[in-house]
C-alpha cells in the first residue's frame, strides 16, 4: 500500500512538473518614458548620459532587462508635449524629463504615472511642494547649478 501510493506520487510529481515550468508567464520589462528637450543625438545630452549609466550600473540594459522610450523635444514646446502624450499612451512605468518644458508637459499629460524631473528649481518652479515631500506623481532631482558657481566663484577668489 506504502509502495503504491509512493510510486503513484512519483508519478504525478514527473508529470506535473513539466506542467508548472512551461506556466510561468514571461516577465514584462519596466518601460521608462526619456523626454530630452533638445534635438536628438549626437551628442548625447549630459544628464541623460548620467542617467543611462546610472541605469547601467545598477543592471539594467535597454532591451535587455528594461524599455527606453526616448523622445527629444527639439525646444519646441508642441512637440515635447505631443511626446509627453505619446508616453502616456504606451503605458510608460516612469518618465524622466529635463529642463523646465519637459517635467510640464508630462505633468499636464498625467497624474498616474510617476514622473522624475531633472531641473534647476523644482520647488520655486512649482514642479514640487518641497524636496523632502514633493506630494503628486513627480518627483525632482535638483541640479542647484547657480549656488555651486557662486561656491566655485568663492572658492576661486
Amino acid at each position: 500500500m506504502i509502495g503504491r501510493a509512493l510510486s503513484i506520487a512519483v508519478v504525478l510529481a514527473l508529470v506535473a512538473a513539466p506542467v508548472h515550468t512551461e506556466a510561468q508567464p514571461s516577465a514584462k520589462l519596466p518601460r521608462i518614458g526619456i523626454i530630452v528637450p533638445m534635438t536628438p543625438p549626437p551628442p548625447v545630452p549630459a544628464q541623460l548620459e548620467l542617467m543611462l549609466q546610472g541605469l547601467r550600473e545598477l543592471g539594467y540594459d535597454d532591451r535587455r532587462t528594461t524599455t527606453l522610450e526616448i523622445r527629444y523635444g527639439a525646444n519646441e514646446p508642441e512637440r515635447v508635449a505631443s511626446m509627453a502624450a505619446e508616453l502616456v499612451r504606451l503605458q510608460v512605468d516612469a518618465i524622466w524629463t529635463v529642463g523646465d518644458l519637459c517635467p510640464r508637459a508630462a505633468q499636464r499629460a498625467t497624474t498616474a504615472i510617476p514622473i522624475v524631473a531633472n531641473v534647476g528649481f523644482p520647488v520655486e518652479s512649482g514642479f514640487v511642494a518641497s524636496l523632502a515631500r514633493p506630494g503628486g506623481n513627480i518627483t525632482a532631482v535638483s541640479v542647484l547649478a547657480d549656488e555651486l558657481a557662486r561656491k566655485r566663484l568663492e572658492l576661486l577668489k
